[in-house]
């Protein structure tokens, strides 16, 4: 899990790898990018019937409820939370991923 006082995510440069190795699956070169790929890893995030994350996500802790999320994406990415919720983001893979 990302520590939010250790991601800079706000440099626009990340390659950004498998969960639990280092194979690469892409390049970030803006913020939106990197938080567009994280976005749609949320899909793959349990939660229970409150709403609330089960496990570690992101710079999330178990127990996160969906909204707390929302307003953080909200806050950091360029287009909004509504921008994500909506946008059929294709995120673009290394070659060798």
């Amino acid at each position: 899990m990302f520590e939010e006082e250790n991601t800079d995510i706000e440099s626009g440069n990340m390659l950004i790898c498998e969960s639990g190795s280092i194979r690469p699956v892409m390049w970030a070169t803006s913020q939106d990018t990197i938080l567009e790929y994280v976005w749609a890893t949320l899909e793959d995030v349990n939660t229970d019937e409150e709403e609330c994350t089960e496990q570690d996500w992101f710079i999330f802790h178990a127990g996160t409820h969906r909204e707390e999320i929302w307003e953080w994406f909200d806050k950091h990415y360029s287009m909004g939370v509504a921008g994500l919720l909506g946008c059929g983001i294709s995120i673009p893979v290394l070659p060798w991923a």
